[in-house]
């Protein structure tokens, strides 16, 4: 498997925005970003409760983490190359 001691992967619960953000913030610069999210839980249909329902839209279609990360990285370009 390939290593490179440069990349710093981190996990963060992305539907929480401070957990997020702070995670983001805390990198520092960013080269490059790439957003993974995505959950599933496998069950029959009929047992799908609402809370399960919710925890899967908030990463699938609220998509928190690439706002969020997609804004600080914009922010970050911004501040060193005054255009994207």
């Amino acid at each position: 498997m390939f290593q490179c001691p440069a990349i710093r992967p981190v996990c963060v619960d992305l539907v929480d925005w401070v957990k997020s953000q702070s995670a983001v913030q805390s990198l520092g610069h960013i080269d490059l970003l790439v957003n993974n999210a995505g959950v599933i839980e496998i069950k029959p249909f009929l047992e799908v409760t609402a809370d399960s329902f919710d925890w899967q839209a908030a990463v699938h279609m609220i998509l928190t983490s690439q706002t969020l990360s997609i804004s600080y990285l914009a922010q970050n370009y911004l501040s060193h190359w005054d255009r994207l």
